[in-house]
């Protein structure tokens, strides 16, 4: 039981919950509660499945602002290989709504692989920087990784079709590039 608890201690950051940033947090949970106001004059069963889904997530949020960055980094690279597997799943299980295989009925809810893929695209791109020496940044030839990176999720996003997704992660993840040091 000893043992178990060092390794939650060496894994998991629990004092990085109470390190949270109390005005990001109050402005989210106003953004939230606006939207859901928002969702209860069209449908409160709309708005009473949002309040259920944000009670729901909750825990993982804090599950994941305790985790060490330490890890975050060393399986972003996993999590960028579960990520395509996730987008390449949506062929073949997916929902078609509108004309578009998006989402992944997961039962109690839907899910869209390609919200996960614009976390973990940063994540990925992060991790090539992290371990790239500085005075490398700067250099085209070392952005060839990060872009392939980019445009592999890309690839799949727009086949769902999802231009909006893929125009996202295209400026998310060459706003990283930029920002490790390209010039």
């Amino acid at each position: 039981c000893g043992l178990l608890f060092v390794l939650l201690v060496q894994k998991f950051y629990f004092e990085n919950v109470l390190k949270i940033n109390k005005i990001a947090t109050l402005l989210f949970f106003s953004l939230i509660s606006i939207g859901i106001l928002n969702l209860s004059a069209i449908s409160h069963t709309h708005a009473i499945r949002q309040i259920i889904f944000l009670i729901s997530f909750l825990p993982i949020f804090l599950l994941i602002v305790c985790v060490n960055p330490r890890y975050i980094i060393r399986f972003s690279y996993v999590a960028f290989i579960l990520s395509i597997a996730l987008l390449i799943s949506v062929f073949i299980i997916g929902d078609v709504s509108m004309g578009a295989r998006r989402w992944i009925n997961l039962g109690l809810f839907k899910f869209q692989p390609s919200e996960i893929s614009k976390i973990i695209t940063v994540l990925a791109i992060a991790r090539y920087y992290h371990f790239l020496k500085e005075h490398l940044t700067e250099r085209l030839k070392y952005s060839f990784l990060p872009f392939l990176i980019i445009l592999s999720q890309i690839a799949f996003i727009l086949k769902q079709p999802d231009l909006g997704t893929s125009l996202t992660i295209l400026l998310i993840g060459i706003s990283v590039i930029f920002l490790a040091g390209l010039k």
